[in-house]
């Protein structure tokens, strides 16, 4: 059913989980700029600067992570050690869409993490980083090869704003649940429930819409492997939407209620939803890596 994960190597298995590093802290740190900015006001005194830090953190990682991608895609390309200082692969994954994307999400990142160490006057360079972020993934993929520039690189932007917004929120209403402040979390969750209902129209639509453009036909995508494993990151959504339809119609209104179970129930849904999204980053890393939308195949 999956032939092409059964013949996965360890480059590839290493490209994959440096893919899926990178996708993850780098959206959730773009994510976490924007819960900062929209969600300032309903911050308690003191809650800007852990929260930038955490956005900090995760830029870092996944500027560690999506540095060290180049050479493992080098080597991968060979399937040799050598790859990894060969100087003309090096060269050539450079200077790809995805080598050009790497780089400009690399100064996404470094502003994310100035923005956040500098303090509040800094929080449009962060902001500025954050949309470097979500822009560079826009550059490279399958929505980039399809030849239909600019649309459908618009509309992933779109959708991965979207994405950037909700796994952004993750760290940060963790740290809020833990600061013994229900009232505050509470406010917070609420809104952030709010706007996110917007959010996941946009990535139905967007997603629909790029999902028929990457097929040629629903019987042509179901038939490639591509639209199997497709299918079963669909099925992960899915979990991920009842999890945060949890948060918001049961769990945010224990909170505001001043029942004591809400916070503690609320950290154990956010950790089941990181659980989901990475699951869900790790099958995206892997069918983008080894396989290929039947749009862009013969």
């Amino acid at each position: 059913m999956f032939t092409a994960l059964a013949s996965i190597d360890g480059w590839q298995a290493g490209a994959i989980l440096l893919k899926t590093m990178t996708y993850g802290a780098s959206l959730a740190a773009a994510g976490g700029v924007l819960f900062r900015l929209i969600f300032q006001r309903d911050l308690l005194k003191g809650g800007w600067q852990p929260i930038g830090q955490l956005s900090a953190w995760l830029a870092i990682a996944g500027l560690v992570a999506g540095l060290c991608r180049i050479p493992c895609t080098s080597a991968m390309l060979i399937g040799d050690p050598a790859g990894l200082w060969d100087s003309q692969l090096l060269s050539l994954v450079l200077n790809s869409g995805d080598g050009q994307a790497t780089m400009l999400r690399s100064l996404g990142l470094a502003l994310v993490v100035f923005g956040a160490f500098r303090g509040a006057w800094a929080s449009g360079v962060a902001a500025i980083g954050a949309a470097l972020v979500v822009i560079s993934f826009a550059l490279a993929g399958h929505s980039a090869a399809l030849g239909l520039a600019p649309w459908p690189q618009i509309l992933l932007i779109l959708h991965l704003v979207a994405v950037a917004y909700w796994i952004g929120a993750f760290l940060p209403l963790l740290w809020l649940a833990r600061q013994n402040e229900p009232r505050n979390l509470g406010n917070v969750a609420h809104h952030f429930g709010v706007i996110a209902s917007y959010f996941v129209g946009v990535l139905i639509v967007v997603g629909a819409i790029l999902l028929w453009l990457l097929a040629k036909s629903p019987a042509a995508f179901i038939a490639a492997e591509y639209g199997r494993i497709f299918l079963a990151k669909l099925a992960l959504v899915a979990v991920l939407l009842g999890l945060a339809a949890l948060n918001k119609l049961h769990l945010t209104p224990l909170i505001l209620a001043g029942d004591p179970r809400g916070p503690r129930r609320m950290v154990m849904s956010v950790r089941a939803e990181i659980v989901v999204i990475t699951l869900i980053l790790l099958v995206t890393a892997t069918f983008t890596t080894v396989v290929g939308p039947p749009a862009l195949s013969g």
